[in-house]
C-alpha cells in the first residue's frame, strides 16, 4: 500500500497473525510516509506516557509491531501521536484505525511456522496435529481449542473475563488521554478569559474613573449656575440701589478724576449713573464682550491686544445733549473701565459690603481677559486693596477649570506680579482639596510651572496647622512627588525652627514619613571655621647708601620675571643698580 511512497529502504514484509492485524499495519506505515518519518524517528519520539505499562519499547519491537506482530492499541494511539500536527489530526487517525482494530481484536489470528505462509498449508498442519480445520490463532485460542473436559468451561469463562478486562484496560486508556486532551484546552481557555478579564477589568476602572470626572463636573456646573444666579441677583440689586440713589453724576459729562466724579448741568431727566443709563438706553451702548455674568461654556480667552478694551482709558464716543452741544457718552456697564467705576462709586457712598460683593464676582465669573484688565485699571486708578481682592476671588473662589486662563492672561500681559500673587493666595487657602484642584487643573492646562510656584509658596507661607491636610491629599491623590516638593521648600525657605514645628506637627497628625522627609532636607548647620593667620614674609632689607644692589638671573631655561639692566645671554651676571635715595 505504501512501499512506493518510502524516501529510504522499502517497508519489509507484513508478518501480521491476520488480514486485519497487517492492514493495520499498513495504515500506521501510510501514516509515516506522509509524515516522512523513518522506524528511527518514530523509536526516538516515543514517550512513557504513550503506553499503559510506562515502558517503551525498543527499536526492534517498534519494527515488529510496524509489520503487524502483536498488534496493541497504546502503540496505534502513539504512532499517531507521533505523526499527527495537532489534536484534531490525532482524532482522525485514531478515526480511521479504530475500525480496523475492532477487527483485529473480533477476527482469529492465523498460526503458521513462518511469516506470510498461505492458509491452505496452516490447514493442512491443523488437520495433520488434530486440530480443526480453522487457521490457528492466538496461544489463548489454541489453549481454548486444546482443552476438553470439565476444567473447559472455567478456562473459557477465565479467558473471557480476560479479554473483557483488556478491552474495559483499553476503554479506560483511550478516556484518560481524551480527559487529558480536556483539561489541557479548559487550561488554555482558563488562561485566556483571566487575560481578558484583567483586560475588561482595566477598562471598567477607566469607565469608573471617567464616570466620577462626570458627577464632578455636573456637581461644578450646578454650583456655577447657583452662583450665577446669585451673581445676577446682585448686580440687578446694585443697580436698583444705584438708580434709587443717584450720587449727582450727570450725563453732561463723564470726564473723571481719582476719588471726585465731575458733575455738569444737563436735563435732569437723563441725570443717572452710565451703567443704569446703558441698560435703560441699549440703543446708545456697543455690543456686550466680556461679560462677568456669562456662563461658562460662552467665556473666550481673549488676548489684552485684542478687542476695544486694549486702552482701557480712551475717550468715549462724542454725541450731542439736548441742547446741540458735545456730550461724551457713558461706556457700557459690561466693559472693565465701567466696573472700575463701579468699585469707585461704591467706595465713595460708602458701601464696602458692595463692593467686597464686586470684587469677588469680577475673579470668580470674570472672562480672563476682563479680569486682567479689571486689575491693570486699579492698580493704574490706584486701588491696589480691589484689585488684590479680586486677584484672591481668582485664587479661591473661581471654578479651578478657568484658574489656567487667567494666569496666562496676566502672564501675556506682562503682569508676572499679579499671577505671583494668585499663586500666594492658592497656597494659603485653608481648604486643601481647594489646592489640589487648582493643582490638578493646572497640571492638566499643562503650566507645569505655575504648579511649582504654588507648591514653593505653600511650602514657605502656608500655615503651619493647613501642611498636614494638604500633604494627606497629595499623597491620596496619587502625587506623592508634589508632597516631596511641598516639603523641600518648607525645609529650604523657613527658619529651622519652624521647620522642626512642622516636622513635630506631621508627626502628631499621623505623617511620620513626611516628618522624616521634612527633616532629612534640612541644611546641617555648618559651624564658624576659625580662619588660620597667613604669615606674612618678611621685609626685604633697606639698601643703605653707596651700596649696591645685586641682581641674580636664573640661568635655567622658561619664562622669567623683567629685571633691571642689561640682559645678557651667557648665564648669571652682576649688574649694579644705585638704590633709591632715601
Amino acid at each position: 500500500m505504501s512501499e512506493g511512497r518510502r524516501r529510504t529502504r522499502p517497508w519489509g514484509p507484513l508478518r501480521g497473525p491476520s488480514d486485519p492485524a497487517r492492514e493495520l499495519a499498513d495504515l500506521q506505515r501510510a501514516w509515516l510516509d506522509k509524515a516522512g518519518l523513518r522506524v528511527r524517528d518514530l523509536a526516538g519520539a516515543l514517550q512513557p506516557e504513550h503506553f499503559t505499562d510506562g515502558r517503551v519499547p525498543a527499536r526492534s519491537t517498534v519494527s515488529d509491531r510496524l509489520a503487524g506482530a502483536n498488534p496493541r492499541w497504546d502503540f496505534v494511539e502513539a504512532v499517531a501521536d507521533v505523526c499527527s500536527r495537532d489534536d484534531p489530526e490525532r482524532s482522525r487517525l485514531l478515526d480511521e484505525a479504530r475500525p480496523v482494530w475492532e477487527r483485529v481484536r473480533a477476527a482469529p489470528p492465523r498460526h503458521s511456522d513462518r511469516a506470510g505462509q498461505p492458509d491452505g498449508r496452516a490447514g493442512q498442519r491443523g488437520r495433520r496435529t488434530g486440530q480443526p480445520g480453522r487457521s490457528g490463532g492466538s496461544p489463548d485460542d489454541a489453549s481454548r481449542a486444546a482443552v476438553d473436559g470439565p476444567d473447559g468451561e472455567a478456562l473459557r469463562a477465565a479467558l473471557n473475563r480476560a479479554a473483557e478486562a483488556e478491552r474495559a484496560r483499553d476503554g479506560a486508556h483511550q478516556l484518560s488521554v481524551l480527559l487529558l486532551t480536556t483539561v489541557g484546552r479548559l487550561e488554555r481557555d482558563l488562561d485566556e478569559l483571566r487575560a481578558r478579564g484583567r483586560a475588561e477589568g482595566a477598562r471598567t476602572e477607566q469607565l469608573r474613573r471617567a464616570h466620577r470626572r462626570l458627577q464632578r463636573s455636573e456637581a461644578r456646573r450646578t454650583l456655577l449656575t447657583q452662583e450665577l444666579r446669585r451673581v445676577r441677583a446682585e448686580r440687578d440689586a446694585l443697580r436698583g440701589a444705584s438708580v434709587s440713589c443717584p450720587d449727582g453724576r450727570t450725563t453732561g459729562s463723564w470726564t473723571r478724576t481719582t476719588g471726585d466724579p465731575a458733575r455738569t448741568t444737563g436735563d435732569p431727566a437723563r441725570t443717572t449713573e452710565g451703567p443704569v443709563r446703558t441698560i435703560e438706553d441699549p440703543a446708545r451702548t456697543a455690543p456686550p464682550v466680556n461679560r462677568p455674568d456669562k456662563p461658562l461654556d460662552e467665556h473666550q480667552d481673549q488676548r489684552p491686544d485684542q478687542g476695544s478694551d486694549q486702552h482701557p482709558d480712551q475717550r468715549p464716543d462724542q454725541t450731542l445733549d439736548d441742547r446741540g452741544g458735545a456730550r461724551t457718552a457713558p461706556p457700557p456697564d459690561n466693559s472693565p473701565l465701567a466696573a472700575v467705576h463701579a468699585l469707585s462709586d461704591a467706595r465713595a457712598r460708602g458701601q464696602d459690603s458692595a463692593a467686597r460683593h464686586l470684587t469677588a464676582a469680577v475673579g470668580r465669573d470674570g472672562n480672563p481677559g476682563f479680569v486682567q484688565r479689571v486689575v491693570a485699571l486699579l492698580y493704574a486708578d490706584e486701588q491696589p486693596a480691589d484689585a488684590e481682592r479680586v486677584l484672591t476671588a481668582v485664587a479661591r473662589t473661581r471654578p479651578p477649570v478657568r484658574v489656567p486662563a487667567v494666569l496666562t492672561a496676566l502672564l501675556r500681559a506682562g503682569r508676572p506680579q499679579d499671577a505671583s500673587y494668585v499663586h500666594v493666595a492658592l497656597a494659603r487657602a485653608e481648604s486643601a482639596g481647594r489646592v489640589l484642584e487648582v493643582v490638578a487643573a493646572l497640571r492638566e492646562a499643562g503650566l507645569h510651572s505655575d504648579v511649582y510656584r504654588v507648591l514653593m509658596a505653600a511650602g514657605r507661607l502656608r500655615a503651619l496647622g493647613d501642611v498636614p491636610p494638604l500633604i494627606r491629599s497629595l499623597e491620596s491623590a496619587g502625587r506623592p512627588e508634589d508632597a516631596r516638593w511641598l516639603l523641600g521648600f518648607a525645609a529650604r525657605e523657613r527658619p529651622r525652627t519652624e521647620a522642626r514645628a512642622l516636622a513635630e506637627i506631621l508627626r502628631l497628625a499621623g505623617a511620620p514619613a513626611a516628618a522624616d522627609h521634612l527633616l532629612a532636607e534640612l541644611r546641617p548647620t555648618i559651624p564658624p571655621q576659625p580662619r588660620t593667620p597667613v604669615e606674612e614674609p618678611p621685609p626685604l632689607p633697606v639698601p643703605t647708601r653707596g651700596l649696591a644692589t645685586v641682581i641674580r638671573i636664573d640661568p635655567s631655561p622658561g619664562p622669567r620675571a623683567p629685571v633691571l639692566g642689561r640682559r645678557l645671554t651667557n648665564g648669571p651676571y652682576v649688574e649694579g643698580v644705585l638704590p633709591p635715595r632715601g
